[in-house]
């Protein structure tokens, strides 16, 4: 029975200096057909020790620097916890860096290489080795066929069967890019949120990070679409990492902040508390111009008819004084004075029109 596990190991940066000054530097474009701006910024390094291989993976260029260590060791019979502990002190020690600087939990991923056929009970052997656990190979994910090997994935990572070694060693650096791709987007995301509440420059230099990384380095599939095996391998692999739902979850996060600043620049417009509820000083005294004209407006379903009826009232009130100024004066003397009103009626009424007219105007 021949196989080997792969263990990854994401490397704090500024704990350790690999692989800049570690093992045979190898061109990345050997390994596999990646974009340009992967094999111009991207490194890998591979150091054969009696006990393990070890290969080191520099993935993009400051700020977004990504150092991922795999370890590579026959799979044996000491169980899953034991084998651990015995790796991560072989990654430490072949680093020179001390054990905490291998953090990152979550991203400590596995990889179970059959390099040749197995029977069904050897293979439920290994699953169990692999993961610690009793597999059952009617539980066990289906596999996917890629020609010259096979990949099936793993809730610890990945399984994969194939006779040459730079396969896979090719299927390690893919995974391992999809394994920094998570990592960066992950911290882009949790950059954006937690300054979206601070806002200024802080929160603009992130927003810049997150387009040139997205821009420079970030491929929802890195390998060139002319190989289409590989560029179905890859695929394979961010699947189970749920890469696309990871950069929507980037996308939106970046649009809710241009929806926030939106809000706050149109809330920034509005008046102080005391100016209302107008949106310039200028709309608020049009406003209150629109108000006192509709309250000193007449109203149009109520004329106004109240000083025509004063002028009948006014008329009728000057004959009841004639007729009573009739009855007391001698008519003698009673028909030179009615003449002499009569005559001079139009003028007694003009005040008394002008008085109405003015009302009427108002």
């Amino acid at each position: 029975m021949s196989a080997k596990i792969a263990h990854f190991f994401l490397v704090e940066r500024n704990k350790s200096t690999a692989p800049d000054t570690y093992g045979a530097q190898l061109p990345l474009q050997r390994i596999a057909p990646f974009y340009d701006a992967l094999n111009r910024d991207c490194r890998f390094a591979k150091l054969v020790l009696p006990e393990a291989t070890v290969l080191c993976f520099s993935f993009f260029k400051r700020p977004f620097v990504c150092d991922l260590v795999v370890v590579i060791r026959d799979a044996n019979h000491h169980t899953k916890k034991v084998m651990e502990r015995e790796v991560r002190t072989l990654a430490a020690k072949t680093l020179h860096v001390a054990e905490s600087a291998l953090v990152h939990e979550e991203y400590h991923h596995r990889v179970l290489w059959l390099s040749q056929g197995v029977q069904q009970h050897e293979f439920d052997n290994l699953l169990k080795l692999f993961s610690g656990e009793d597999l059952r190979s009617a539980e066990t994910p289906p596999r996917r066929d890629f020609g010259r090997y096979w990949m099936m994935h793993h809730p610890e990572g990945l399984v994969f069967a194939g006779r040459e070694e730079s396969e896979f060693v090719r299927v390690l650096a893919m995974y391992a890019l999809a394994l920094a791709y998570h990592f960066q987007i992950s911290q882009l995301v949790n950059r954006l949120a937690t300054l979206s509440e601070t806002g200024g420059d802080q929160l603009m230099a992130a927003r810049q990070d997150c387009g040139r990384f997205r821009s420079l380095y970030f491929f929802l599939n890195p390998i060139r679409p002319a190989y289409k095996t590989l560029h179905a391998a890859y695929g394979f692999i961010a699947q189970d990492l749920e890469m696309a739902a990871l950069e929507n979850e980037l996308l939106h996060k970046d649009q809710a902040i241009s929806d926030l600043a939106q809000i706050r620049l149109a809330r920034s417009s509005l008046p102080s508390a005391d100016s209302g509820r107008w949106g310039s000083a200028e709309e608020k005294a049009g406003a209150e111009r629109l108000v006192a004209d509709r309250q000193l407006a007449p109203r149009a379903d109520k004329p106004v008819i109240w000083p025509k009826r004063l002028l009948r009232v006014g008329f009728w009130l000057l004959l009841l004084g004639m007729a009573v100024l009739a009855l007391e004066v001698p008519t003698q003397e009673y028909l030179p004075m009615l003449d002499k009103g009569l005559s001079q009626l139009g003028e007694w009424f003009k005040p008394l029109q002008r008085f109405a007219t003015s009302l009427v105007g108002s």
